[in-house]
């Protein structure tokens, strides 16, 4: 059976700057952009201690981040695409793919429309999603692990351009290849600080189409200077993002970045 992929919306209102863009760069794997953002991280900390305390649930920073970029992807839709054929389309679901370490190897979870979920659903989802790939019981992943068991080292290169021409390129899903319908969203999310990890930039996976992806360090205090030149210790997180320049420039980076002060700053707001 073959169906479509993800659900878009062609974009027809294009700038000056988006043509030039658009006209630059070939793939997502020339056109990457880097940005560390430092965010005090003890309001949020603060807020997700007292969710847990009253509901009896394992919400972490990582679920805050999910919550608070889906609710900026909703707001900001040219955040929320993806490029094929030179032309963007603007995706109709908000989509975020969550990284889970296996026992060394690297698998995940989409969790789509996270902007109407609220933290303890999604706290329950990627918990429950986590615990059926780490016992080999989630079925997507398995059939597809399964699949590259038997493909040659060669041949990888080849096979991951022909799904990502029938996914991305054609936007189609064929079921019989094993794969979820749009795995992977229109954002990625990795806790590095899970690993023992301060910051680290991550790459935009081709095959993926993500334009985004968010490396989430591990909280720790630093030595901050405010405005008066007095210096303190906060308690801050890197937001590391990797960003396809295609999509993202300074000025919509620019919003992007005070969103997320907004939301951290004032936690309750999700």
């Amino acid at each position: 059976m073959i169906s479509k992929n993800i659900k878009l919306s062609k974009k027809t209102n294009y700038n000056s700057w988006d043509k030039v863009n658009l006209g630059s760069w070939k793939v997502n794997g020339d056109s990457q952009i880097y940005c560390e953002l430092k965010v005090d991280v003890e309001k949020a900390e603060k807020y997700i201690k007292k969710l847990n305390e009253d509901n009896e649930c394992k919400i972490t920073i990582t679920h805050f981040v999910g919550r608070v970029l889906g609710l900026i992807m909703k707001d900001t839709p040219d955040l929320n695409v993806l490029v094929k054929l030179g032309r963007i389309y603007y995706r109709n679901e908000v989509n975020i793919f969550f990284h889970v370490a296996d026992e060394g190897d690297l698998s995940g979870y989409c969790l789509k429309n996270i902007d109407e979920k609220s933290l303890i659903t999604i706290s329950k989802e990627l918990r429950q999603a986590a615990q059926s790939i780490r016992a080999k019981k989630d079925p997507s992943f398995k059939k597809i692990k399964s699949s590259w068991k038997i493909i040659p080292v060669e041949c990888s290169k080849m096979i991951l351009g022909f799904i990502r021409f029938i996914t991305n390129t054609l936007n189609l899903n064929i079921r019989a290849l094993g794969i979820p319908k749009d795995p992977f969203g229109g954002l990625m999310i990795t806790n590095i600080g899970s690993l023992g990890f301060d910051s680290a930039f991550a790459p935009l996976p081709p095959y993926s189409e993500v334009p985004f992806l968010i490396a989430l360090g591990k909280s720790r205090f630093n030595p901050v200077c405010d405005d008066n030149g007095k210096i303190e210790a906060k308690k801050q997180i890197s937001l590391c993002m990797t960003i396809d320049h295609r999509i993202i420039d300074g000025y919509r980076g620019s919003i992007i970045v005070e969103k997320i002060k907004n939301y951290f700053d004032n936690p309750e707001l999700i």
